[in-house]
């Protein structure tokens, strides 16, 4: 049986994308493949119990939400205004994880603005809590500086990155993936369905990861040349 978090060429695929298009630095052993997006909140979600709820944005998307619930966990909402999730609720909240959007919240469309990006990173160092970062859209970032990941500004591993290829590459592969620290790592390997992978994705998917990217990458330069563009993002699957 191989390694449960999935191929080590997938994962160091996944590693490498994230330092180049992402800012962020990545072992491929801090990787963990999950069947999609929702997968690795369900694991996650498994992972935190049912003892305080989640938070997440209101009128946030309805996947995750449901995700955490049909595993016996809850949720707690937080406000959303023009700068994105209001990371102050959380002081109110008996909360020791948030799931936020900071690239692209939907359905408004607002990033996470920079001093609540740290304010949400200090919550978490101080009440020895996590951020859940779901990096939707997160490179569908054109004509302007791309923001990073809130993963790359957390040196203390307080946030845990999910991130997919469904957008990107094709919504049938249902691949996602999780990063996080080994003491979190350790924690979600039992709890992962290893039926939800398929040994034919994991196989096929290191040699179409950065061929269909550039290939996509080519086409929107070809139709907005003189842009700076990327490309990649987060499966509602």
């Amino acid at each position: 049986m191989g390694d449960p978090r999935g191929r080590v060429e997938l994962r160091t695929a996944v590693a490498e994308y994230l330092s180049r298009a992402r800012g962020a630095r990545v072992s491929p052993d801090s990787v963990m493949i999950t069947a999609g997006s929702r997968h690795a909140v369900e694991v996650l979600a498994r992972m935190f119990g049912p003892t305080h709820p989640i938070a997440v944005e209101a009128y946030g998307l309805f996947l995750f939400r449901d995700a955490i619930t049909a595993v016996g966990g809850s949720t707690s909402p937080i406000g959303i205004d023009d700068d994105g999730a209001v990371v102050a609720d959380l002081d109110h909240l008996d909360t020791r994880a948030v799931l936020l959007t900071p690239a692209h919240h939907y359905p408004h469309g607002v990033p996470l603005h920079p001093t609540r990006r740290s304010a949400v990173v200090d919550w978490a160092r101080r009440t020895d809590g996590y951020v859940i970062e779901d990096d939707y859209d997160g490179e569908f970032q054109y004509g302007a500086q791309r923001t990073p990941a809130l993963c790359s500004m957390a040196h203390d591993a307080r946030v845990l990155y999910v991130g997919s290829f469904s957008k990107s590459l094709a919504p049938a592969l249902r691949l996602g993936y999780v990063v996080a620290p080994w003491e979190i790592m350790s924690r979600l390997l039992p709890l992962l369905c290893l039926q939800q992978l398929i040994p034919g994705q994991l196989a096929v998917a290191p040699h179409i990861l950065f061929e269909r990217a550039a290939q996509a990458l080519v086409a929107l330069q070809e139709f907005a040349p003189g842009e700076r563009l990327g490309g990649s993002g987060r499966a509602d699957i």
